[in-house]
């Protein structure tokens, strides 16, 4: 797992992404998907994204149950996955979600004093969202449909 910081966040308000890197990248065990939790630095909300082949069934196939949307739709992670295209090299395509929800709370934000259920999604909770969506993706890989 590497992490890098990127960003001076001494202008932030204190809070706990001041001991935080800023970028993640690691390779998850269990599924071999390339993966990665980058910081976005306008907000200070975390990203997280998984790559994997282009021949993946996620980006080919609908969904049994209803063939309106693909597979991709039905994922289960933090609001969804909002972010669907190849990656620099264009050898992988990358699937990403995002923490800058109303639910949640930005390191930027001038009022950190929420009295509503709003919460910062963190290093270990953007990383957990990751490694499930992994192992949701794994789980696809050898899907075919059975028409």
């Amino acid at each position: 797992m590497i992490e890098t910081n990127l960003y001076d966040k001494s202008s932030w308000p204190r809070g706990e992404w001041d001991n935080e890197p800023d970028k993640i990248e690691f390779t998850d065990e269990e599924t071999g998907y390339f993966c990665e939790a980058a910081r976005v630095n306008y907000s200070g909300v975390w990203c997280g994204y998984v790559s994997i082949p282009f021949s993946h069934p996620a980006l080919h196939y609908k969904c049994p149950c209803c063939k309106d949307y693909h597979f991709i739709e039905g994922l289960k992670v933090h609001w969804g996955v909002n972010y669907k295209r190849p990656n620099e090299d264009k050898t992988l395509f990358c699937l990403g979600f995002d923490c800058g929800h109303c639910t949640d709370i930005s390191p930027k934000d001038d009022d950190q004093s929420f009295k509503d259920d709003r919460a910062y999604r963190n290093k270990e909770y953007v990383l957990n969202e990751i490694r499930s969506l992994a192992k949701q993706l794994k789980e696809l890989e050898n899907y075919t449909p059975s028409n």
